[in-house]
């Protein structure tokens, strides 16, 4: 419990201390977040200026709404007589932009995580050594594709574990016995949260140990979890609540306050929300490097 203790309040500790660690990241999740925006909204720059839109402004008769189906049906094909307004098209365009915004989501927040892994886990890993963003960019890139691939492993098996929860709830619901699908789905999501953490542990491993194996870090990382499960275990439960607290603060204390017409206020406690969660991560990780480093003379 020593050894927990410490990590916690090393990891609150040093989150504060390289403050220039979660401006990076949260800018880095703001240009994501800005990517995937442009992509509708500059769909939207076209029909805003036609006058047609005033029809759709309005609300989407049936007229419309036919127009647009059959042209997405033939693609406005001239030899059939069909030919679409002016607005169709754009609702066309806005609505593969949306799909496609949709589908590059996982990639473009999967590519900037997988980025900033390698310089967040070494500043956390070698704290307190003073932050040079330099080293910082540096380690960012010697580390990208382990934390890529890894990325990738953590993100396959993830959707497997979901996929078959969801399954098992259907087949087992279908049979009339839902309580015990919904048994088996609460059991993969407790092994869905150890994974998320075995993941995690696999990144620090890679760094402490200075290997880019990407499955002698996840074997580290068991060897790391089995030998040491209750401390483990208790200080990443200790870290969900905290991330718990956080949601619980901002979404049910502050932020239905807010009133959405001053729209600068609410912007920004917004901001602040993803600044907290962030920041509860990066105490997560610090701590769990601390908890670590205390462990491994007891595992060798």
């Amino acid at each position: 419990m020593t050894s927990l203790s410490k990590a916690l309040r090393a990891g609150f500790a040093r989150a504060s201390s390289y403050w220039q660690v979660l401006v990076i990241i949260y800018l880095a999740n703001l240009g994501s977040a800005f990517i995937l925006a442009i992509l509708p909204a500059l769909s939207l720059v076209g029909p805003g200026h036609l006058t047609v839109i005033n029809q759709a402004a309005h609300g989407i008769d049936l007229s419309l709404l036919i127009d647009l189906i059959l042209s997405l049906v033939n693609g406005g094909n001239p030899n059939l007589g069909i030919t679409p307004s002016p607005i169709t098209g754009w609702l066309q365009q806005i609505l593969l932009a949306g799909l496609l915004s949709f589908i590059l989501l996982p990639l473009i927040a999967w590519i900037p995580a997988s980025l900033l892994s390698g310089g967040l886990f070494k500043t956390f890993t070698e704290a307190p050594r003073p932050f040079h963003f330099k080293n910082f960019l540096s380690e960012c890139w010697r580390w990208f594709g382990f934390y890529l691939l890894l990325g990738f492993v953590e993100g396959l098996a993830s959707i497997a574990l979901a996929g078959l929860g969801i399954f098992l709830v259907i087949i087992l619901a279908s049979s009339g016995i839902a309580w015990l699908g919904w048994t088996a789905l609460f059991i993969l999501l407790l092994l869905l949260i150890g994974w998320v953490q075995i993941c995690e542990v696999a990144g620090l491993q890679a760094v402490l140990k200075n290997t880019r194996n990407i499955f002698k870090a996840i074997g580290n990382s068991f060897k790391s979890t089995l030998g040491n499960l209750a401390s483990l275990v208790f200080y990443y439960v200790a870290a969900f609540l905290f991330l718990g607290f956080v949601h619980i603060v901002f979404r049910l204390g502050i932020m239905p306050q807010v009133p959405l017409q001053i729209w600068p206020l609410a912007f920004f406690i917004q901001q602040a929300f993803i600044l907290a969660r962030l920041w509860s991560k990066n105490v997560r990780i610090s701590g769990a490097a601390v908890l670590l480093k205390e462990l491994e003379p007891v595992q060798s």
